[in-house]
């Protein structure tokens, strides 16, 4: 089959119809999500761009491959391969749009261009052509259709990058008035630079904002997904739709930004669809992460995995064979505190890294009762104490077991050196 992969930078699960959202923010994506598999718990590997897409692309943890911060002077080592390499050694036509391979500040991030037999770049400032942003699905897929009209007949794996939701929030009418309130006493965009620091006096505006953006996307999406119904491709593509990380609409007094790693920033969704290989509208109750990604379409291809891949295959609880994946995720968050998160079906705990340097927006450690306070609303570190050691243990106990593979010093560490405070992206 061939594989279609497409990633929606900065979109929280939870604002999705497909995902229990009361707007109608959704209506393509939710489409998809009916005739596919949908992973209920998805969640993001760290904060920011950088380190999740190396994850979807390498199958392997930040903590291994090295990419635990955005924009870093880390350059990912080219003994490490990525999907397209796989894929394109097993025969496959390897297509990329996006902007990533030229990311980045203080070192490029071009290890998301290996492999790529085509690589169509894009501006990551708008605006473009005709006012549309350049990073936009409205803008993106028209980069990517004349591609499948070109791979067709081949066997092929394309990936489709876009930016919609993330900040600044921008809509093309009608979808930036669609959600904004009636009688909206504050219509001020807060998710432009500067993004506050202090919560702003009305955040319902922004929000709509932010909605917008998602059907803005899903509307142009649904175009990219209808030219490949046109061309007969849709009953032999893997169609694959994710994000990297989510957004904090004013949750934590984080505004209009993916700092830290609550719930809205780290649940992300994952849609996979394939007619006759995938069941339609099958629900995932079990864990998954951007690490999996690579090792599950590999398996459900039939290629097996010769790269010591750490992600769990999905394969079995997506077509219905298993119900269960794991019983914990790990994260980590670079904004504004350098920390790490275990969760569990019931738990998160979060601890600041030993070791770095911290600017004290949270404590230095976490533990919320998820089943009586999905909100994260009650740090219970100094009630259920049994809990939070037990969780403590296993997440330094990881940590130790991937830094002794990996060789040398914890990369969280080692990056954050000399000590000065991030900035803030």
């Amino acid at each position: 089959m061939n594989i279609l992969f497409i990633a929606i930078d900065t979109l929280r699960a939870d604002y999705l119809g497909c995902y229990g959202y009361s707007k109608p923010t959704s209506p393509s994506i939710d489409a998809l999500a009916a005739s596919s598999v949908c992973f209920e718990n998805d969640f993001a590997v760290a904060s920011y761009t950088h380190p999740n897409y190396t994850s979807m692309y390498t199958g392997r943890y930040p903590i291994t491959h090295g990419v635990v911060r955005q924009s870093g002077d880390y350059y990912m080592p080219d003994e490490i391969p990525v999907l397209p390499e796989m894929l394109r050694s097993a025969g496959y036509t390897t297509a990329v749009v996006s902007n990533l391979p030229k990311s980045g500040k203080a070192v490029q991030t071009t290890w998301f261009a290996r492999g790529a037999d085509r690589h169509v770049p894009y501006d990551a400032k708008p605006p473009a052509k005709e006012g549309l942003r350049t990073n936009s699905m409205a803008h993106v897929k028209d980069l990517a259709m004349p591609l499948l009209d070109e791979l067709k007949g081949q066997k092929f794996f394309m990936f489709v990058h876009c930016w919609d939701p993330h900040r600044p929030y921008l809509p093309q009418p009608p979808y930036d008035e669609m959600y904004v309130p009636e009688g909206a006493p504050n219509r001020t965009n807060f998710s432009v630079d500067p993004v506050p620091e202090t919560e702003p006096q009305g955040l319902a505006y922004t929000i709509a904002q932010y909605e917008g953006t998602i059907t803005d996307c899903d509307a142009a999406l649904g175009e990219l997904l209808a030219r490949l119904d046109e061309l007969g491709l849709r009953d032999d593509t893997l169609v694959l739709l994710t994000a990297d990380h989510g957004e904090s609409l004013g949750e934590h007094r984080i505004y209009f930004r993916h700092a830290a790693i609550y719930e809205p920033t780290v649940h992300v969704p994952l849609i996979m669809s394939c007619p006759g290989h995938l069941p339609a509208g099958r629900r995932v109750e079990g864990f998954a992460q951007p690490v999996d990604l690579a090792p599950t379409i590999l398996s459900l291809l039939g290629i097996s995995d010769e790269w010591n891949m750490e992600g769990h295959d999905l394969t079995a609880v997506a077509q219905g064979d298993a119900e269960e994946t794991y019983d914990r995720v790990m994260m980590h968050s670079i904004n504004p505190d350098m920390r790490r998160a275990i969760r569990t079906r019931t738990h998160k705990f979060i601890q600041l890294v030993p070791g770095c340097d911290r600017q004290e927006a949270f404590p230095a450690e976490e533990l919320y009762d998820l089943r009586n306070d999905p909100a994260e609303t009650a740090n219970v570190v100094g009630e259920q104490t049994g809990v939070g050691a037990d969780l403590r243990n296993q997440l330094e106990s990881w940590v130790r077991e991937k830094v002794e593979a990996r060789g040398g010093e914890d990369p969280m560490v080692e990056q954050s050196r000399p000590g000065g405070r991030w900035p803030i992206w």
